[in-house]
């Protein structure tokens, strides 16, 4: 649903998420859903991601422009960040620079799910923060 001053898109559960495809640069496919274009965003990027057990990057990359924000929600896996590894689990958020090449793998038994926001680096002002939030002028709908 669009509307002019906000979007909503029903991506299902995690387990739906398998349903989406997306060919990556080396031409393999995978299960990762953007919704810039689905949700008319206008500063950023986000993906929905899932891969099954035992799958995995075939290949580091990195952005010219974007840093990124991974947010996991199931699953076990490692996450590659230079040369160094670390474990993911539900709740691990990892935030890359855009020049850290990175790349993850599931190593558990579920699959692994996440969520990755793009956004241009150096890009969040400095009233971009909770300071720019203000109390609206409506009341809640449903008191």
């Amino acid at each position: 649903m669009h509307m002019t001053s906000f979007s909503i898109y029903e991506a299902g559960t995690t387990s739906d998420w398998k349903h989406f495809q997306f060919k990556s640069p080396n031409g393999v496919s995978v299960s990762k859903g953007f919704l810039k274009k689905e949700l008319s965003l206008t500063s950023m990027e986000v993906s929905l991601n899932w891969l099954p057990p035992g799958a995995g990057m075939s290949f580091t990359h990195r952005h010219q422009v974007n840093e990124e924000l991974y947010v996991f929600l199931t699953g076990s896996g490692e996450f590659q960040v230079e040369n160094d590894i670390f474990p993911i689990k539900p709740g691990t958020c990892i935030r890359c620079d855009r020049e850290v090449n990175r790349a993850w793998r599931c190593t558990g038994n579920e699959p692994l799910t996440f969520v990755v926001i793009q956004a241009p680096a150096g890009g969040y002002g400095p009233k971009a923060t909770t300071e720019d939030g203000v109390k609206g002028d409506l009341p809640l709908a449903w008191k």
